[in-house]
């Protein structure tokens, strides 16, 4: 049995976290192995003891950020129940960066992004792992719908489109992260967040369009 295993997924792992912070700060392009390894405070052939390359290193490192985004999402939802409060909290901590905050994380989503259509980028020709992220953020959202549908919060109705709800509302934190990137500040990212969900509410919620009983009968039947 190798018992070193454990201990070497460790170092692998404080690599790709310290390549996370410097793909944040500076892109893929501008991070250099030599800045990534004194981050980590190892020497730069140890990297190569890890990772083939700075590519691998790259998909390591957004690996790394989807194990932490999706475990903060389950962080949400054990803090609320309501599906409109996971929603906003989920939007907040997406988007929002206050403060002297770390570099932010649209920063890097930005940067996956540039990697997966950009002819020769890291992810070009691995779109297979995109997708399989981005069919995990829908359904983590869907889910979350879901399971508002099942207490009664929001419409029964609801479950029928819940996928394409979660697409629509992934899609306008898409949207706001860039034009975050973009307008900097000029943008009200807080706002525009209460904004869309004051919006989205009343259209999720139960009880709202008065008729919940022809929702119900609209569901589709179990077989």
């Amino acid at each position: 049995m190798n018992f070193t295993t454990p201990k070497r997924a460790d170092k692998g792992r404080e690599i790709a976290l310290a390549a996370l912070d410097q793909f944040t700060q500076k892109g893929f392009v501008s991070a250099s192995l030599e800045h990534i390894a004194a981050a980590a405070g190892i020497g730069k052939s140890t990297i190569y003891e890890y990772f083939k390359n700075k590519e691998e290193l790259f998909v390591a490192a957004v690996e790394e950020t989807m194990e932490m985004w999706f475990n903060d999402i389950r962080k949400i939802c054990d803090r609320t129940a309501d599906p409109i409060e996971r929603l906003e909290i989920i939007a907040s901590e997406f988007l929002v960066c206050e403060g002297d905050c770390p570099p932010s994380t649209q920063r890097f989503f930005f940067e996956i992004l540039m990697q997966t259509i950009m002819e020769g980028g890291v992810f070009y020709n691995r779109k297979h792992y995109i997708r399989e992220v981005h069919q995990k953020f829908i359904r983590t959202i869907a889910d979350i719908l879901l399971a508002g549908v099942s207490r009664g919060q929001l419409k029964p109705v609801i479950a029928r489109d819940a996928d394409k709800i979660a697409i629509a509302y992934l899609s306008f934190l898409d949207g706001m992260m860039l034009n975050s990137l973009i307008a900097g500040g000029y943008i009200d990212v807080k706002l525009q967040i209460a904004f869309f969900l004051q919006n989205l509410a009343p259209l999720l919620r139960s009880g709202q369009s008065g008729d919940i009983a022809a929702a119900r009968a609209a569901m589709p039947e179990e077989s």
